[in-house]
């Protein structure tokens, strides 16, 4: 939603108050813990190229620790940096 605002912002003309440092900074937070939720979707055993039927839950756990205080870390630039 973030980038649909600024999409937003420059296409009404209000694009000089756009931060673009902080747009990028935040943009690279999500992709990682996008990147870091697939990792652990898989290494939980719900996609499995060998065709095994035996999850493993607790090997997901510290993979969504780390995208949870990506998304922390994600709000917390949002609402501090200004």
């Amino acid at each position: 939603s973030g980038l649909g605002l600024v999409g937003v912002a420059y296409a009404s003309g209000n694009g000089e108050y756009i931060d673009n440092a902080k747009i990028a900074v935040k943009l690279v937070v999500l992709l990682i813990v996008l990147a870091v939720t697939i990792i652990g979707y898989v290494k939980q055993g719900k996609i499995n190229e060998l065709g095994d039927a035996a999850p493993k839950p607790k090997a997901a756990l510290p993979f969504l620790h780390i995208a949870g205080a990506g998304a922390i870390l994600n709000v917390i630039l949002a609402v501090v940096w200004r």
